[in-house]
């Protein structure tokens, strides 16, 4: 079953929804808030202000760091790193490579971005009714997904030419000519019949004069018979009535039975223990994570928890040095090497932090961090690994 994740930003907030499993939740990006702010971040498509090349950098690394936080959401809450992840934006995207940047530097890819309207409009045409306008966008834009866009305007009306069916012409049978509504009998028609209505009068009197006298006799009879068959069905009864002699009701004592009791003999009941298959999945967990974690496109700081952040390459050597330093401490050995101008190479600047070693290069516009190096026998020791627990030894 495919999973996906949408990201929702807004003008100060930014929310995510989750679809696994059919059922459609959304995420909540803090502890006890379902958004997260990003107050501070900065808008590169804003017609009113220009922004330098060190603002869209600031933006780019603020972003992926954005785009981290809720991918370890993600993995945290719902216990899956989603198949494929959708970004809904509030403003104009015709030229969305800050988004496409940042989410390579999250290490995120076939990221696809869509306006807010497209999601709405989903959520409107396959969505439930009643969902708050705060995280709505991200809401629709899993619809968005599994429908794609909904449909505008008028359906078009289906003919039956358009399913390749031909009308039928339907032929009515012949109709035979009527009977004429006036038989002529001979000479003469039925209107000139006469008709006696007075003899029938009398006939139709004579039979209602009947019907009651018959009517009389029948309930005469049956009153006679019914009245006799009461009075006969009275003098049975009182035949029938037998005087009750009263019969002496003897006591039969009764006799009680001992009963025996039995003693009960306790079976004592031992304890097997057993051995599931969970305990033995539970033993053979992995490794944990380090402080720094291996990555094709950085270190990770902290990985897998709330607090994770990428130290991308190409990045000043400034940030890369004092984020290591927080948390490994001063460096064990520096050393620099001039390069050599016929080969294009630039000065190099290596500082190792025990079995870590992090180079970096000298630009015009300082040095940026380009590679790290990994030495030691085994990486349980130096807890040295990447995010799929690969690393020395």
């Amino acid at each position: 079953m495919k999973t996906a994740l949408t990201i929702y930003l807004g003008k100060d907030s930014a929310f995510a929804a989750v679809d696994v499993d059919d059922q459609i939740d959304l995420l909540a990006l803090g502890e006890s808030e379902a958004g997260l702010s990003i107050a501070d971040a900065v808008d590169p498509y804003d017609s009113e202000t220009k922004l330098s090349k060190e603002d869209l950098t600031h933006t780019e690394l603020f972003m992926a760091n954005l785009f981290s936080k809720i991918i370890t959401r993600c993995i945290r809450v719902v216990d899956i790193y989603p198949d494929e992840v959708l970004l809904v934006v509030s403003e104009d995207i015709s030229s969305p490579d800050v988004y496409f940047a940042a989410a390579q530097r999250a290490q995120i890819r076939n990221m696809t971005v869509i306006k807010e309207k497209r999601s709405l409009a989903a959520l409107a045409s396959y969505g439930p009714k009643g969902i708050s306008a705060d995280y709505a966008p991200a809401i629709g834009g899993l619809f968005w997904i599994r429908h794609g866009d909904s449909l505008t305007g008028s359906l078009p009306i289906v003919t039956r030419e358009d399913l390749g069916a031909t009308e039928k012409v339907v032929k009515k049978p012949p109709v035979s000519p009527s009977a004429p509504s006036v038989i002529s009998l001979g000479d003469r028609s039925v209107f000139d019949l006469q008709v006696d209505r007075g003899k029938k009068k009398s006939v139709s009197l004579s039979w209602f004069v009947a019907f009651l006298i018959l009517c009389a006799g029948s309930i005469s009879v049956y009153y006679f018979v019914f009245s006799d068959s009461q009075e006969s069905s009275k003098k049975e009864l009182e035949n029938a009535i037998v005087p009750v002699v009263s019969v002496p009701v003897v006591s039969v004592p009764v006799v009680s039975v001992p009963v025996v009791s039995v003693p009960v003999v306790s079976v004592p009941v031992v304890s097997v223990p057993v051995v599931t298959e969970s305990e033995q999945v539970i033993e053979a967990e992995s490794p944990e994570l380090g402080a720094v974690t291996l990555a094709e496109n950085g270190l990770l700081l902290l990985a897998g928890t709330a607090e994770q952040l990428l130290l991308p390459f190409d990045s000043p050597q400034e940030a890369v040095m004092s984020s290591l330093i927080s948390f490994l401490g001063q460096p064990d050995r520096e050393n620099i090497t001039d390069g050599d101008e016929s080969c294009g190479s630039t000065d190099l600047q290596v500082f190792k932090f025990d079995d870590l070693e992090v180079v970096f290069e000298s630009y015009d516009m300082g040095p940026i961090f380009t590679q790290w190096f990994v030495s030691g026998k085994n990486a349980s020791e130096t807890n040295l690994w990447t995010l799929g627990r690969i690393g020395l030894g």
